[in-house]
């Protein structure tokens, strides 16, 4: 993922929630932080009346000054916070940014001083402060106007600057961030195919033994389990550009390698599968549960006179449980998992992390067990599904 060419700003969702909430957040820091002040210098004012032994009051004139230190810079906080709701959207340089909050800032302070200045005039307060500057003298009003843009250049623009900066960082740390996202999306992608790649000559080399048992015995038999192999692998094509597939497409699979076994077998067999209709569009990993069945029959039902197999895929409040049954010998203690088995809990690691169970119990009959959690609460998309 290349840097973006222009300076990407963060979109505000414009609904009244979240408005407020936003106008609430932005006026919470900077209300505390110009009350603490106040409190500060009301405290010191009142030290020197009581050194000097003066009434300890304010009075109303000090009380509009210690409001003004309040309301004056919430005026251009809500002011900026305007700005950057309707317009921060159409910035595409930091430079924009800064000129966007600069232009709220001064606004403020000067909306907020020209209505003080209203208020002490309506209540008969002059103000004899003014600057000269040579032979030139501001009014008290005017005067007032520029010691507040003065002090606000001096407090605001900085923080303008460092927040241009923090945000800098903030987006640099970001684009890292989705590029090690898009390189782990990808490293998971090639794992998944590679695992997935090792499934199908697995499933092919033990197929062919079982057509190649029956070609001098059943020609015509072995002749169809060259059709079903065939209309198998022709699935597998058509399915091969994803990681995950539907419950249906996994269990027609399954149905497909059992329809080869039971050509093979016979009378030996039975099977059996039982899905639950609601969750059939549920993605699961390809390749999923034909290797169980595979394995089932090879390590379980080809070592009895009749062999059953039963499938079950059911849900479980928000949980998928897959159960793959078989009355063959029961599972030894020290049995160590094939090349298919393998395949399968490597893909359920990558794609599920801690996320799942895979068991292979005794108890109460011998079967395989797979919990994908919360498979029905949420939607797994990654880049590369089929549906």
């Amino acid at each position: 993922m290349g840097k973006p060419s222009t300076y990407a700003t963060p979109t505000i969702m414009k609904d009244n929630s979240s408005f407020f909430q936003s106008l609430l957040k932005e006026n919470k820091p900077y209300f505390l932080i110009t009350l603490g002040l106040v409190i500060v210098t009301d405290g010191i004012v009142y030290i020197v009346q009581y050194v000097e032994g003066l009434p300890l009051e304010l009075g109303l004139y000090n009380s509009l000054i210690s409001l003004s230190m309040i309301v004056i810079p919430l005026i251009a906080v809500n002011l900026i916070f305007l700005l950057k709701y309707n317009y921060l959207e159409r910035c595409k340089t930091p430079a924009e940014v800064f000129g966007l909050k600069s232009l709220g800032l001064y606004v403020g302070v000067v909306l907020g001083t020209i209505l003080f200045e209203m208020i002490y005039a309506y209540f008969g307060f002059e103000d004899n402060d003014y600057i000269v500057l040579g032979s030139f003298e501001f009014s008290a009003s005017t005067s007032e106007v520029i010691t507040n843009i003065f002090n606000a250049t001096i407090f605001g623009l900085p923080i303008f600057y460092r927040q241009g900066v923090q945000d800098k960082a903030k987006k640099e740390l970001q684009r890292k961030s989705e590029e090690l996202k898009s390189a782990n999306e990808l490293h998971t992608k090639s794992q998944l195919e590679a695992l997935q790649a090792r499934v199908n000559p697995h499933f092919l080399y033990n197929s062919l033994n079982s057509i190649a048992s029956l070609i001098h015995i059943n020609p015509d038999q072995a002749e169809k389990m060259v059709l079903s192999l065939s209309e198998l692998f022709r699935y597998s094509l058509n399915y091969s550009d994803g990681q995950l597939s539907t419950i249906a497409h996994e269990v027609k699979m399954v149905e497909t390698y059992l329809g080869i076994e039971l050509i093979r077998f016979g009378d030996q067999l039975e099977c059996e599968i039982e899905v639950d209709p609601s969750i059939e569009n549920v993605m699961i990993p390809r390749f999923l549960l034909q290797p169980i069945v595979e394995n089932a029959i090879k390590h379980g039902t080809s070592k009895v006179s009749h062999g059953k197999i039963r499938v079950s895929i059911k849900p479980d409040q928000n949980n998928i449980i897959m159960e793959v049954e078989d009355n063959g010998p029961a599972f030894p203690d020290d049995f160590n998992i094939g090349y298919g088995t393998k395949c399968i809990t490597d893909q359920l690691e990558l794609l599920y992390r801690d996320q799942h169970f895979f068991g292979m119990l005794n108890t109460p009959v011998k079967h395989v067990k797979i919990i994908l959690e919360n498979a029905l609460s949420h939607e797994y998309t990654p880049e590369n599904t089929h549906h």
